[in-house]
């Protein structure tokens, strides 16, 4: 029983990570999310 849980934990967490290392791999202006490294050009696409 031990080792389901374990499992499903395992592959929820590597969803988690995979979605956030997604996500960080985007150029910013696709990205939902604000970048406050973003350059100019990003936000003058935005608008």
């Amino acid at each position: 029983m031990f080792r389901i849980v374990r499992a499903v934990a395992v592959v929820l967490l590597a969803c988690v990570i995979g979605a956030y290392a997604a996500a960080a791999a985007q150029p910013p202006d696709t990205v939902e999310v604000p970048w406050p490294f973003a350059p100019a050009s990003a936000d003058s696409d935005l608008t």
